[in-house]
């Protein structure tokens, strides 16, 4: 997608959220932290808020900004300098048309900031660690800042996003961190997301973040009109969901059930009666999963060729946000708070 300016920062700002199960120890964040800045300064970042207080405990955010090297004064500024007849208002001037210069030549795709902000969190299954928000800020948003974009031409705003996300990905992906949700942008979400509480409750187990990523997918399927697939998603979701709700609650372990036994295989259909009683499913959910069982959900699975209609596709997802809130609210309401 290329874009025009003045560009929209909600097509443009990058945001991911990762996991690492550490320790929650000062000396293990700060080992972190430096793993951080010696791969960002590879790539040309320098830290804007460095840790300079040894005896305060260890900041929970870290700023990367594109270096941009300050060039000399000319020759003839220094000349007038010497004369005292120049001015600190000159200086200045010239300085900052020398940044903008050599910021304007840089690469319109890459990120120009990147932040990391950390938090204590223990799942669920007592793993404990830093949840890591990582958040990017494209260079064309600084260009466009500083009126350094050309409102006759066309900006790749797609190959940004895409390079910073490239970025983002590779960062994590050295420090080996779980990902809890992959690098996305405000305009690629739907108008109505899932709740943010929902969001991290399910982000406190191996199942519950399954059915996170099926959703994801489909989200992102879904903004991009690729209807069958993110009906497919949408239906794993589903699955995956029931899953998380049956272990949580010490019913059954589908999937262990289905490794330790051969024999033993969960169906779709034996899902949904997994919830039909003593849940707080309500009735009309169920009814409707249960549609989905038939001949409509076989053609979802497997993508046969044929019209989708954005209505049947929102009709799921909406089933699956209802779904999510009726089996997870009585938990969310008891659930104590576990960040630090």
């Amino acid at each position: 997608m290329n874009g025009n300016i003045p560009l929209d920062p909600d097509d443009l700002l990058v945001r991911a959220t990762y996991f690492l199960p550490v320790e929650h120890k000062d000396a293990i964040l700060s080992r972190i932290k430096g793993i951080i800045a010696e791969t960002l300064l590879q790539d040309g970042y320098h830290q804007v808020n460095p840790d300079t207080n040894l005896l305060r405990p260890e900041s929970r955010t870290m700023t990367f900004q594109l270096y941009i090297m300050q060039p000399e004064l000319p020759w003839w500024f220094r000349l007038k300098k010497w004369f005292n007849l120049s001015s600190e208002t000159e200086k200045i001037e010239l300085q900052s048309d020398a940044y903008l210069e050599r910021l304007e030549r840089k690469r319109p795709d890459i990120p120009f900031n990147i932040e990391f902000h950390f938090r204590t969190i223990t799942l669920q299954d007592g793993d404990e660690g830093y949840e890591v928000e990582v958040i990017a800020r494209p260079m064309l948003l600084q260009l466009q800042y500083h009126n350094l974009l050309d409102s006759d031409e066309e900006y790749d705003v797609k190959s940004a996003v895409s390079t910073t996300k490239q970025r983002i990905t590779a960062y994590m992906r050295k420090l080996e961190a779980h990902t809890f949700r992959e690098p996305y942008t405000e305009s690629e979400l739907l108008d109505t997301v899932l709740a943010s509480e929902y969001r991290d409750l399910l982000q406190e187990t191996k199942y519950g973040r399954t059915a996170l990523q099926y959703i994801d997918e489909g989200d992102m399927s879904f903004k991009q009109s690729h209807l069958n697939a993110a009906l497919s998603c949408y239906i794993h979701a589903i699955e995956w969901t029931i899953i998380d709700y049956l272990e949580r609650t010490g019913d059954k372990d589908v999937i262990e059930q289905e490794k330790g036994n051969s024999d033993v295989l969960y169906k779709y259909s034996n899902l949904v009666d997994g919830i039909r009683h003593d849940t707080p499913a309500s009735q009309r959910t169920v009814s409707y999963l249960e549609k989905l069982n038939g001949a409509e959900r076989r053609w979802i699975a497997h993508h046969k060729d044929g019209n989708t209609l954005k209505t049947d596709v929102d009709n799921v997802r909406e089933r699956l946000l209802v779904l999510i809130h009726e089996l997870y609210a009585e938990q969310l309401a008891d659930e104590p708070e576990q960040i630090t």
